[in-house]
């Protein structure tokens, strides 16, 4: 914000320093009638004009709370402002919004940066208690896989959880519990990996996006008919390998691009074979 201000003083000074202002009328206020007998444009009224009669307040008028409207701002002359009109109507906008609602918005946010940041140090933390705990248990290994790839789709479904960690945590369980050696554990780690993001995008997109996806609010709310969003649509909608759709599938986050896949009710094959790719991310 203090950027976006410097910025904007800057440009106000370079304007009225060009002169852009010069050739612009001035803003007029509107027009109304006086109490001294006179109208705005100086003259008297007419004779047989009659007066205005005298509106009592809201309070007295309204029985009940609701209040009448607050009357337009009048328009301000650009030429004396120290910013630009734009930003000087979005601190006017912001010097006027409710500031107990703008802090609990703040909290919320704060709340959710927190839980982004530290959900995945304390996965860690448990996955490598839980690597510890099925070894010392003596589970036979394909009870290890299957474990594994539960704990994964489970891990996947949580939004705070990065992708990069469930295969790390795949990595350290099958190559030191596979009987076959460490590059055989970690053959059976990657196609495990691969499967799994494939099932877990599957649920996010039918389960968790197919049924955000039917409610209003929540497309409104996500922005469905913007611009951004749209582009996206168009470019996950085109059938087979393209690179926007690569870079979409494989590079974005993982749950909020199979969720958002799931609320423009793309083509789950479509989505599954673009995220093919993802193997090598694995590897």
């Amino acid at each position: 914000v203090p950027l976006i201000c410097l910025s904007s003083l800057l440009c106000q000074a370079v304007r009225k320093a060009r002169g852009l202002y010069a050739k612009m009328p001035k803003p007029s206020l509107p027009l109304e009638e006086s109490d001294s007998g006179e109208s705005c444009s100086g003259g008297p009224k007419p004779a047989n004009q009659q007066p205005r009669p005298h509106r009592q307040p809201a309070s007295e008028t309204s029985s009940g709370d609701e209040a009448r409207p607050e009357p337009p701002e009048a328009p301000v002359d650009p030429r004396t402002l120290l910013v630009t009109p734009r930003v000087y109507a979005a601190l006017s906008a912001a010097r006027r919004a409710n500031a107990l609602s703008i802090f609990g918005k703040c909290y919320f946010l704060c709340s959710l940066m927190f839980a982004y940041t530290i959900c995945p140090i304390l996965l860690n933390v448990f996955l490598a208690w839980f690597n510890k705990a099925l070894i010392e248990m003596g589970f036979s290994f394909a009870s290890i896989v299957g474990i594994t790839f539960v704990t994964g789709v489970v891990a996947f479904l949580l939004p705070p959880v990065p992708g990069l960690t469930v295969y790390v945590f795949g990595g350290l369980m099958m190559s030191s519990t596979c009987p076959d050696g460490f590059w055989a554990g970690a053959l059976i780690n990657i196609m495990l990996g691969w499967v799994l993001k494939l099932v877990a995008c599957a649920i996010q997109q039918k389960l968790i996006g197919g049924l955000l996806g039917k409610s209003l609010w929540v497309r409104r709310t996500c922005g469905v008919h913007k611009v951004t969003i749209r582009c996206i649509e168009a470019e996950l909608r085109r059938p087979g390998w393209t690179i926007g759709k690569l870079s979409i599938l494989c590079g974005g986050p993982d749950w909020p691009v199979s969720v958002l896949a799931g609320i423009l009710n793309l083509s789950l094959l479509q989505c599954e074979l673009g995220t093919l790719p993802i193997i090598f991310f694995i590897i």
